[in-house]
């Protein structure tokens, strides 16, 4: 036993250092691959006198465009989501298809913790990603073949022009539209995943009472929801350094970080102090009380986020 002890002693210090080594020299990047690319179908590009920006600034009134087909009703509204987009990112910067510079590096982290976290899980999320945006495309790639598809392709070109920044407009609007749905599809997976293991645990303990069973599933996804939840803290930061004075940043974030560490004191000596016997109830309620006043706050009270001048 003392042995057993000894080697688990020492595979946990071997992993440790072995994870501190991949923190510091692993620096995982999110992918940035195209998930759709640029299709000509061997068409010479038509190309167009005025300039993309403007035809998509005047392209409202889509019902006289569109060629009517099975098609129309759905190619009308995904052509307004596009417009809409379009016109967005146009107003925020003309040259959006070619930007003359990469978009910036993301902020480092706060924290020695946070970054030694960052570096570790990062690696494997990014991974993950990769591989459902490769997923994404190829299921792209096969609707691209589709009637619908080739509908739509024509009632676009009829209202925005064929040419090359009309097509790489539309493989723009596409890698982003499947861009935003890989976290869902990772959200859906992972629990997917975690449901499936609740169940295999209800059905492998079948000796043990069924209130039991479910009792342990109930603790288990609650404290999975509460870690989840706690993982959101590190977005308050974010926060702080968009909306504090950027010759007061480091007081700031003093600042906040002194309240966050302040709570890690006052917190347990309030739970000492309201627990009677086994009781947490009163515990309990007066934390989920100060989170349901957080929530609050962020939906009512903070508002739209811009630097304090």
């Amino acid at each position: 036993m003392q042995i057993q002890k000894t080697h688990l002693t020492y595979a946990v210090i071997a992993l440790t250092v072995a994870s501190f080594l991949t923190a510091y020299f692993v620096k995982p990047h999110a992918p940035t691959q195209d998930i759709v690319t640029l299709d000509y179908d061997g068409k010479p590009p038509v190309f167009e006198a005025m300039p993309l920006a403007n035809r998509v600034a005047k392209s409202y009134n889509l019902a006289l465009i569109l060629t009517r087909s099975a098609f129309t009703p759905s190619n009308a509204t995904g052509l307004e989501a596009l417009r809409n987009w379009a016109s967005k990112k146009f107003s925020h910067d003309s040259n959006f298809l070619h930007p003359a510079s990469l978009e910036d590096e993301p902020e480092s982290n706060q924290s020695i913790i946070e970054s030694y976290t960052h570096s570790l899980a990062a690696s494997v999320r990014f991974a993950f990603e990769e591989v459902v945006a490769n997923f994404l495309s190829w299921r792209i790639q096969d609707f691209q073949n589709s009637d619908s598809y080739n509908s739509f392709l024509v009632d676009y070109y009829g209202l925005f022009g064929n040419d090359t920044q009309a097509q790489e407009l539309l493989a723009k609007y596409e890698s982003a539209r499947a861009r935003d749905a890989i976290d869902p599809i990772l959200i859906a997976i992972v629990w997917t995943i975690l449901t499936g293991c609740a169940f295999f645990y209800l059905v492998q303990r079948r000796n043990l009472p069924l209130a039991q069973r479910v009792q342990t599933v109930l603790s288990t996804g609650w404290l999975t929801l509460a870690f989840f939840g706690c993982g959101f803290g590190s977005i308050t930061w974010s926060v702080v350094s968009a909306i504090a004075p950027e010759h007061l940043i480091g007081l700031t974030g003093g600042v906040f970080n002194f309240i966050g560490n302040l709570s890690a004191v006052v917190v347990p000596l309030a739970i000492g102090f309201l627990v009677r016997g086994n009781d947490f109830t009163l515990p309990l309620i007066g934390v989920s009380g100060l989170a349901l006043l957080g929530a609050l706050s962020y939906i009512f009270l903070v508002g739209e986020i811009e630097r304090v001048s």
